[in-house]
């Protein structure tokens, strides 16, 4: 795709900013942390959901951010929901890319509806029950050790050191994936249990 690239900086510009049509360019307070994903029910500042609602509803072509990190291609948008095509760049290109040249994009990605399951474990029959559940999406860049394995690690031990032991209670045990998603089967677990 290819449009005129329209660096922004700050919310207000967003909000006065011709942006229908062009590629849109997230720089300086727009790209200072991570922007929750819509579907983020836990917590999603209100300001977060403006900028996500201005790039959306405004007629965007696509959206750059700059990087979180100056090192690596560090996004500030991680949604599946998001519905304009991301890419990311690195703060060194921010001068070319503000300079008023025309660009061109040309996204490398696919949409695609996908089915997932998660798996319960439950042991005892007790009438209460107690709940433990592990965190486990990673993605590439990320070490997945902090909310991945340390917790997966956890899970396992526990249920190795139950087997066996008659409890007074229920236990139930699941791997989450994708919580910042708030996906409705974790929203579901969550309130059942």
């Amino acid at each position: 795709m290819q449009g005129e690239l329209l660096c922004v900086s700050s919310r207000e510009e967003l909000r006065r900013a011709p942006v229908a049509g062009k590629i849109v360019l997230l720089c300086g307070e727009l790209a200072s942390e991570p922007l929750m994903p819509k579907g983020f029910v836990f917590w999603n500042p209100e300001e977060h959901r403006e900028i996500i609602s201005l790039l959306e509803n405004g007629g965007v072509k696509a959206v750059l951010t700059v990087s979180l990190s100056p090192e690596r291609f560090v996004p500030v948008i991680e949604d599946g929901d998001f519905e304009v095509p991301c890419a990311v760049v690195l703060p060194e290109s921010l001068p070319r890319l503000c300079s008023g040249l025309p660009a061109a994009l040309t996204p490398n990605a696919e949409r695609r509806p996908a089915k997932a399951a998660n798996v319960i474990a439950v042991y005892g029959s007790g009438k209460h029950k107690v709940c433990f559940s592990a965190h486990i999406d990673t993605k590439p860049g990320t070490p997945g050790a902090l909310d991945n394995a340390s917790g997966v690690a956890v899970l396992l031990a526990m249920a190795e050191k139950l087997s066996g032991r008659e409890l007074p209670y229920r236990i139930n045990a699941l791997s989450i994936s994708s919580t910042h998603l708030s996906y409705p089967s974790v929203v579901l677990f969550r309130h059942r249990s």
